[in-house]
């Protein structure tokens, strides 16, 4: 029993031991047949297939390779979905794992490696299914909407990962319920974790690469905002990442409002520190080369969807709930060949300057050290930046340290260069607080050392291009200026050792001072010292705009001013010292608070006739003038003026001690004057006030002595004194009333004394029915009535214009009527020989009539029965003038008009003016009062030129009798001279002026027929004939109004002059060519 239980024991224990070898060997048998190829095969066939037929789709899997336990390797992986389309595609899929540890409950990926991957995912309407939910049905995945608690009783998994590495990788998203499209492709991505934990969110990055990557995101709608980040505003990720290197980069985002375009050559980032939940990023370096960004914003975007952007581009940093400030380091800071560009295409492009809208920048480069940013702190050393923008403007170089932070901003060794300005040095402002900088300017305090900088005007145009309107209205066209200045205090107590500033080749201005009470300049006290400012008249030219200067100035060729201005702007001590080329002058100031001045000026030989361009009339000036008085207003100024004239040249005489003393206002002086010259000698007293409503003038003017020939006024010896008296109010010569009355005038020619007692008294009444009464020596009368004297000759223009239209756009309606008498005896005083030299005999004549405005009523009669001026003798000249309300008639004539041995007899010019037409008739008789000449016509205004038109039947030359083309007619403008056939003949003589085309200013012709020269030199009577001979022939007249020219070819028979038979003479002449 014992054996057979001990055999039974042994046997079951051998069976065991079969069973537990027989399941060993079973396993290893199972783990070898995984590795061969062949049994991976079938089970990947199987697997396939089983796909396949559970979803109804195209499932293919080219080789499979499982290294147990260590990897797996799928090659030509494929998956189509329901419609038959690529759903995916792998050629090489391989994951380095451990599979030992899945038994402890831990997935880790030591790497996963994907080679020629594609991929379609899409997204479709109206049920928002993915082309891969077919997958999850099959499987019975169900609802992976819906939320599943967490099982606690089982062990989590742990999920490790340590390297990807992806090659050429495209990916595609079509999302039609979000309205965007999505497509990568990756040609090599390959990153390595130090740490990665999905349990505590943790993952740091030793480094990433990426190479020919192209990435577009292209949003059809609005996007639908998703919340990242936890409600209380804490990033939730602890993410670090040492190594960044970007090679061969392309990625589009578009939306409907906005693109941006980003290419990328080459770009590396590495960091020593990146703490995202700490807020702190520390970068080693940034690197960015041969690169672009261009961001633009769509058309027809309204400004609420600007805003939204701008909203959108804030970081979550800003919000109210985020109270720690981001902190971020970079030790180095590379940019090379990089170009920047936006574009707001809902704004209009700038025609010049720097378009912020429409913003091109290219060749960006940048090498800057130790850059900081946290919160109001930041600061960084740059050592160099350039580029250059689309509308010219370049920064060519800037290096500098910056500093900014809650209390002061500094950029300390300044060097910055653009295409035209340099500026170089040290800046540096402080104030209390940012919040409160805009409220505190005064305690700003400033730091300034400028070392010689140049600003270019050009720049400056480019950064702010409405400065070229403000630059052009004043007239400055400087290229540039240089600044040398150091400034520093604060605004309400600044302190300025050196300002220099030069312009041009010799223009400078260098001061130092002290300014207190900024910015509030009205409330400031200035104590500034200008030790120099200088220009030349070449540097004006070159720096201010022609005409911008009145061109009745000229500029000396050099000025310099120095001088100090202490105080406020209306309490102040100031003084200038003035040299120039043109002459010296000094000015000295002292204004209070209670506007009290006192100011003295000494002009020492400045010369008056360079600057205002008169050196023919004027000259050299030498005077002092003191001024003491109170009031800036035109209501309360008030003082006592002084002045002093040692010396003054006018027309070349040079006057001396001239003076003027008194008390003025505004509107008034009242003072006296003097001239104690040994050429002129005079007083003046008077009271002179120009009130605008009730000006008044009382005044006396004494001369004792006045030698016009030798202040070069008259070259005749004529010496004249007198004693002038006015005393007058009024507005203007309608409004005046007084008396004026200049007598005891003596004038002294060639030793010849005459003296007139009274030489003019006229006395104005203020009555509406006004009288003017003159009595003088050369004539004597009244004016009676209603008259208005500024107004006269607007009057008359009305009045003539109504009967025939002058064009004169400037005649309007008078407002007052003019209803008057006249009537002036004119004198035979000897007084004239003195005053009008040449005239010989003079018979005094009357001038009388009346004019009604308001009935169209002129009478005017005007009679002098002699004049003879030189060998001028005019023998019983009469006018006689006639209107009502219809016509206006005139009349003149002479007896005879005679020049030496020829004359004219019994010249008479009359006619009538109606209807907007003239009449002319002009006669010349003879010594038995027979008609000899007589020419008759009409003259009327056609648009812009005046048209004159002969009678047909009134002409007559030299007795005869002449017919007249009907249709005849001149016209003549400003831009007009026109001849229309006007024709005239009688019998075989005729001469003819006609226009040779149809322009307005074509050559006139003037063609003979047959012409005796005595039908117009007859006109003439004189002891013998003056010129005859029968002419035939043209004249050529061209560009009468311009440059008149001439081109002639004329043949005069039995041509005689005077005594002298000359015979025929063939003139064939012109002037149409240079210096004929």
């Amino acid at each position: 029993m014992a054996v057979q239980l001990k055999r039974i024991v042994v046997t079951v224990f051998k069976v065991f031991l079969w069973i537990i070898l027989s399941l060993i060997l079973l396993l290893i048998a199972i783990i070898i047949a995984i590795q061969i190829p062949a049994v991976q095969n079938f089970v990947t066939q199987k697997a396939v297939h089983f796909v396949s037929d559970k979803t109804h789709t195209k499932v293919t899997l080219g080789h499979i390779n499982i290294g147990f336990p260590k990897s797996i390797v799928l090659k030509d992986l494929f998956l189509e979905d329901l419609k038959h389309d690529t759903l995916l595609y792998s050629h090489r899929l391989s994951v380095d794992i451990d599979m030992f540890k899945i038994l402890s409950h831990k997935i880790e990926f030591n790497q996963i490696e994907i080679e020629q991957l594609t991929a379609h995912i899409t997204r479709s309407m109206p049920d928002s299914s993915f082309n891969f939910d077919f997958l999850m049905a099959a499987f019975g995945a169900g609802d992976t909407t819906a939320k599943t608690e967490p099982d606690t009783s089982k062990s989590p998994w742990k999920i490790a990962l340590k390297g990807i590495d992806l090659k050429k990788i495209h990916f595609t998203f079509a999302d039609e319920t979000a309205g965007s499209t999505m497509r990568f492709s990756i040609g090599r991505f390959n990153t390595q974790f130090k740490d990665f934990d999905l349990d505590e969110k943790r993952f740091h990055i030793k480094n990433i690469n990426v190479d020919h990557t192209t990435a577009s995101i292209v949003q059809t709608q609005a996007a639908v905002s998703s919340d990242t980040a936890s409600e209380s505003g804490e990033i939730l990720y602890d993410i670090d990442v040492k190594d960044v290197n970007l090679s061969t980069l392309n990625v589009l985002f578009q939306t409907p409002v906005q693109k941006l375009v980003i290419q990328v050559d080459k770009a590396g980032i590495s960091a020593n520190k990146i703490d995202l939940p700490g807020q702190q990023i520390s970068l080693k370096k940034f690197n960015l080369s041969n690169s672009s960004i261009d961001f633009a914003i769509n058309k027809y975007i309204t400004a609420d969807t600007v805003a939204e952007i701008a909203k959108e581009a804030v970081s979550e940093d800003s919000s109210e709930q985020q109270t720690k400030p981001w902190k971020v380091t970079l030790e180095n800071l590379e940019l090379k060949g990089n170009t920047f560009a936006f574009n707001n295409a809902n704004t209009e492009i700038k025609k010049s300057g720097i378009d912020f809208s429409h913003l091109l920048l290219s060749k960006i480069e940048a090498d800057v050290k130790d850059i900081l940013y946290d919160g109001n702190n930041i600061a960084a050393d740059i050592n160099e930046l350039k580029g250059s923008e689309q509308s010219g403007f370049e920064l060519k170089h800037l290096k500098t340290k910056i500093t900014y932070d809650s209390i002061h901003a500094e950029l300390a060794n300044l060097d910055l260069e653009t295409g035209n300005s340099h500026i170089k040095k040290y800046i540096a402002i402080a104030y209390p607080s940012i919040e409160t900088i805009a409220d505190s300017i005064a305690s700003l305090t400033v730091n300034a050392d400028l070392d010689h900088i140049v600003i270019g005007f050009r720049d400056l145009l480019l950064l702010q291009p409405e400065l070229e309107k403000q630059l052009n209205d004043a007239g400055f066209l400087a290229p540039s200026i240089h600044l040398n200045a150091k400034i520093n205090g604060t605004v309400k107590d600044l302190h300025i050792p050196l300002f220099e500033l030069t312009a041009g080749n010799n223009t400078a201005l260098i001061l130092n001072g002290n300014v207190k009470g900024l910015p509030e300049a009205s409330n400031a006290y200035f104590d500034l010292n200008l030790k120099k400012f200088t220009t030349t008249k070449a540097d004006l030219q070159l720096l201010v705009k022609q005409g911008m200067l009145p061109a009745s100035i000229e500029v000396p060729g050099m000025v310099a001013v120095s001088g100090f201005f202490k105080g406020y702007m209306k309490d102040f001590d100031g003084k200038a010292d003035i040299t120039s080329s043109f002459g010296n002058a000094q000015a000295k100031v002292t204004m209070s608070k209670r506007e009290t001045y006192n100011a003295s000026v000494i002009v020492d030989h400045f010369d008056l006739g360079k600057l205002l361009r008169q050196p023919e009339t004027l000259g050299p000036v030498t005077m002092r003038a003191n001024v003491i008085g109170s009031g800036l207003s035109v209501e309360t100024m008030k003082g006592k003026a002084d002045v002093e004239v040692q010396q003054a040249v006018l027309k070349n005489y040079n006057y001396h001690n001239i003076s003027v003393n008194g008390d003025f206002t505004a509107t008034q002086f009242d003072g006296n004057a003097a001239v104690d010259d040994s050429n002129i000698a005079l007083t003046f007293n008077g009271l002179l006030n120009f009130d605008t409503l009730q000006p008044y003038y009382k005044a006396t003017l004494d001369v004792k002595g006045i030698d016009l020939q030798a202040l070069h006024f008259m070259e005749q010896d004529l010496r004249v004194s007198g004693l002038f008296k006015a005393d007058i109010r009024g507005r203007d010569l309608n409004d005046l009333n007084g008396t004026v009355d200049l007598r005891k005038v003596a004038l002294t020619k060639n030793d010849s004394v005459y003296v007139i007692d009274s030489l003019l008294f006229v006395s104005l009444s203020e009555t509406s029915n006004k009288s003017i009464d003159i009595n003088s020596p050369f004539m004597k009368g009244n004016f009676k009535g209603n008259i208005g004297v500024a107004d006269l000759a607007s009057a008359l223009k009305e009045h003539l214009n109504r009967y025939i239209k002058l064009g004169d756009t400037t005649i309007k309606p008078q407002s007052k009527a003019q209803n008057f008498t006249f009537d002036l005896q004119l004198k035979d005083a000897d007084l004239y020989s003195v005053l009008v030299p040449g005239l010989k005999k003079f018979i005094p004549g009357k001038i009388s009539g009346n004019f009604d405005s308001e009935s169209h009523v002129l009478n005017l009669s005007i009679n002098i029965p002699k004049v003879i001026y030189n060998t001028l003798d005019v023998d019983s000249f009469n006018l006689n003038v006639t209107s009502d309300a219809e016509t206006f008639k005139y009349d003149v004539a002479l007896n005879s008009a005679s020049n030496g041995d020829y004359r004219i007899l019994n010249p008479e010019i009359k006619g009538e003016v109606e209807n907007d037409t003239a009449g002319i008739h002009l006669t010349v008789g003879d010594a038995s009062n027979n008609l000899k000449y007589v020419l008759a016509g009409n003259l009327s205004k056609q648009e812009e030129d005046w048209r004159f038109r002969l009678l047909t039947d009134s002409t007559m030359l030299n007795y005869k009798t002449w017919e007249v083309a009907p249709d005849n007619y001149v016209l003549v403008g400003k831009k007009t001279l026109y001849a229309n056939n006007v024709s005239l003949s009688s019998g075989e003589e005729s001469v003819k002026v006609a226009t040779t085309g149809q322009e307005k200013n074509a050559p006139l012709e003037v063609s003979f027929k047959n012409f005796n020269i005595r039908e117009l030199t007859d006109i003439i009577d004189a002891n013998e004939v003056l010129a005859a001979g029968l002419m035939n022939g043209t004249v050529l007249l061209k560009n009468l109004q311009e440059t008149p020219a001439f081109n002639a070819d004329l043949l005069i028979n039995d041509f005689s002059f005077k005594q002298d038979t000359l015979g025929t003479i063939k003139l064939k002449a012109d002037n149409e060519t240079a210096n004929r």
